[in-house]
């Protein structure tokens, strides 16, 4: 269960971790503590493992923090897992850069932004599906 709460974080965490400023309200807005409040995708989850599925994302909804620093600087905590790296907003506050330690980069599209609530989109390189996260400020 563990190696698959790890996986599903894996996945998720490049979603939800950068952004930079082209527009400086939105990247005011970006700049605090952040959790997971809905995680919805298209994958197809084979009806034996939707439970499992559903049961996993609660579960990381419940243990992930993000905290986006005026810095530009994010860390990303799940459990004992953590992630670091810098934020940069794009394409004038539409889309989100995340660089993590490590050199790996994952652009996002920035479908909402407030500051209380952010709505990211991905597309899983692996299973071509698209990911909507929304995190809710703390």
């Amino acid at each position: 269960m563990k190696k698959i709460l790890y996986a599903l974080f894996m996945l998720i965490c490049p979603l939800t971790v950068s952004l930079t400023g082209c527009n400086s309200s939105s990247a005011d807005n970006i700049v605090g503590k952040w959790k997971i409040s809905d995680y919805k995708t298209d994958a197809r989850i084979e009806e034996s493992q939707k439970a499992l599925f559903e049961e996993i994302i609660e579960e990381t909804k419940a243990k992930s923090m993000y905290e986006f620093a005026a810095d530009k600087t994010f860390k990303q905590e799940y459990d004992n897992f953590h992630q670091k790296g810098t934020w940069e907003l794009l394409a004038e506050g539409e889309q989100l850069k995340q660089t993590f330690e490590g050199g790996k980069i994952v652009l996002s599209k920035i479908q909402s932004l407030s500051n209380s609530e952010l709505v990211i989109v991905q597309k899983d390189d692996a299973s071509g599906s698209t990911i909507v996260l929304t995190l809710k400020k703390q």
